[in-house]
């Protein structure tokens, strides 16, 4: 009650000393006043809500009512922030620009923490976050909104195996990765691709090359993966020694198969001259040592069968025999 009353006889005493009100005479006055947002306004010593309209009706020394009210008026901005996300995960190239500050007084002051503040609304190269975006107009007021600078899912590229194809053979590229992105590929370098720009070329190269690709996500982050391809001799010849001499010397001391070729399947069995066999293997990299078991075999005249499947899928046998000297 006690605060009620001083307003009264504050607001009585400006009523009556005030000139402009006095000066006019059986009329009403208007009184505007702007605040901040969620502020009070102060005015010859009292205090008014904002957003209200107080009205007051006294009667001057000639006996003439007379109408004053004051209008409180709160600024209310509405402010457009544009941000840009970081390119990868972790990065701090960010951007965030305030584009407009719709009824701000200017000059405008902005800042991201409240105490720091700067005349550019642009901030750049900032950290990803949930920013609140402080603006102070030449008033004084303070206005705050938010703004996310958003940062994209971690992702990478898997290792890839190599590849192998045979000479004047092709094979289409492909890199996996984990993330549903749009991603742009730029293939380097450009020798035997079908294309440099596409997620699979065709890459038909005319010797064994690693080939890199550049992954850019729609957020700008790039990512480099790689891939070999092997270029394998495309021989299909199968060929074996006719004599061999397992003495030792390090010169022609095994019997093995000779070819530059891709085999996939091979099989060879050798027999002495009463047609007992004294040697068999799968492999085509095994040879004999001239042992049958644990014994030297003699010399003289051997035979042979040997198959052999090439990749691309030619086979060639070979039936002959070879001489055992020491």
């Amino acid at each position: 009650m006690e605060k009620t009353t001083t307003f009264l006889l504050n607001l009585l005493a400006w009523l009556f000393f005030n000139p402009l009100v006095w000066s006019q005479i059986c009329d009403s006055t208007l009184i505007e006043l702007m605040v901040c947002e969620d502020e009070l306004a102060y005015y010859q010593g009292n205090y008014f809500a904002p957003n209200s309209h107080t009205s007051f009706i006294y009667q001057n020394v000639n006996g003439c009512d007379s109408l004053v009210t004051i209008s409180v008026l709160e600024r209310v901005v509405e402010i457009y922030c544009e941000t840009q996300a970081v390119s990868c995960f972790g990065q701090t190239n960010g951007r965030l620009e305030i584009m407009e500050v719709v009824n701000g007084a200017p000059p405008l002051r902005y800042s991201l923490d409240g105490f720091n503040y700067q005349a550019d609304p642009i901030f750049e190269n900032i950290p990803p976050n949930l920013y609140t975006v402080f603006i102070e107009d030449v008033d004084g007021c303070v206005y705050t909104t938010e703004a996310l600078v958003f940062q994209p899912l971690y992702w990478e590229i898997d290792p890839s195996p190599p590849q192998e194809i045979l000479e004047e053979d092709s094979v289409q590229l492909s890199l996996t990765y984990n993330t549903f992105l749009d991603v742009m590929y730029e293939w380097f370098p450009s020798d035997g691709l079908s294309c440099t720009n596409c997620p699979n070329p065709i890459a038909s190269p005319e010797m064994t090359t690693t080939y890199q690709a550049i992954l850019t996500d729609q957020y700008g982050c790039e990512k480099m993966g790689e891939l070999t391809v092997n270029v394998l001799p495309n021989d299909t010849n199968l060929l074996f020694p006719t004599a061999f001499s397992p003495n030792g010397d390090g010169q022609n001391d095994v019997f093995r198969g000779l070819s530059q070729g891709v085999i996939e399947f091979f099989h060879l069995k050798i027999f002495n001259r009463w047609g007992e066999p004294v040697f068999e293997t799968n492999n085509f990299e095994s040879a004999w040592n001239g042992k049958h078991g644990i014994y030297v075999a003699p010399v003289g005249t051997y035979t042979y069968m040997a198959k052999a499947t090439f990749r691309g899928g030619v086979v060639r046998e070979v039936r002959s025999s070879f001489l055992l000297i020491r």
